[in-house]
């Protein structure tokens, strides 16, 4: 419930009645260590009076940084590439795709189908075969390759309603998990990371440049 807009390097949060414009510009001075998943680094702390602000808004104690010059969180050792590829904040990959046909495929099982911003995604591609993307391993969108994908695993974010914050029961998680369970993972949409900075735009169209090498048992 927590509302964003980034313009010209400037973040604005705001919630309800209320919002705040945190300026592009940071000193860096101040610090913090911080955890992601298995990942130790150091990032830039923003002013008290947002991380003050968004404590009393969320009820918990918190701090808001920002990936600074000097952070520095890689991809795990699995990718092989020729450039260095960061991941920042992001759970293992900075960029979420959902293709609309997976969409139409999951809410023909479901009682109350859900909109595409259930799965919170950054690109959202009209493909002609539900999970069809699985199968991508190298994409242009746009001015922009990506590459080194993997499926995203999904939790019970899937069944709040942003709207309200509010859970909606076991929906669509559970009928996501009745096929689309990979051991104790349930997939949904694919999780890239850019090559080179770039623009894409609403309607670009998609080429897929490589596909998953599947051995002859899998296949």
């Amino acid at each position: 419930t927590v509302e964003t807009h980034y313009a010209e390097g400037s973040l604005t949060l705001g919630w309800g009645q209320s919002f705040f414009k945190i300026p592009a510009q940071n000193s860096f001075r101040r610090t913090m260590n911080v955890q992601v998943w298995n990942d130790s680094f150091t990032a830039a702390l923003e002013p008290d009076l947002y991380s003050q602000a968004l404590s009393q808004y969320l009820g918990q104690n918190c701090r808001l940084v920002r990936y600074a010059p000097f952070s520095e969180r890689k991809v795990g050792a699995e990718v092989k590439a020729s450039w260095s590829p960061e991941v920042r904040f992001a759970d293992g990959r900075p960029l979420l795709l959902v293709n609309e046909a997976s969409l139409q495929d999951l809410n023909a099982r479901l009682a109350d189908p859900v909109g595409v911003e259930r799965f919170r995604p950054n690109i959202v591609v009209r493909g002609s075969t539900p999970y069809e993307e699985d199968n991508w391993s190298r994409i242009r969108l746009g001015e922009v390759i990506f590459s080194a994908p993997k499926k995203c695993a999904r939790c019970v974010m899937i069944n709040i309603d942003q709207k309200t914050g509010v859970s909606r029961g076991a929906e669509p998680l559970k009928t996501l998990a009745q096929f689309r369970r990979e051991g104790a993972k349930v997939h949904f949409g694919t999780l890239w990371i850019p090559e080179n900075a770039g623009t894409i735009r609403v309607e670009d169209s998609l080429e897929v440049l490589g596909h998953m090498a599947h051995s002859k048992a899998e296949s």
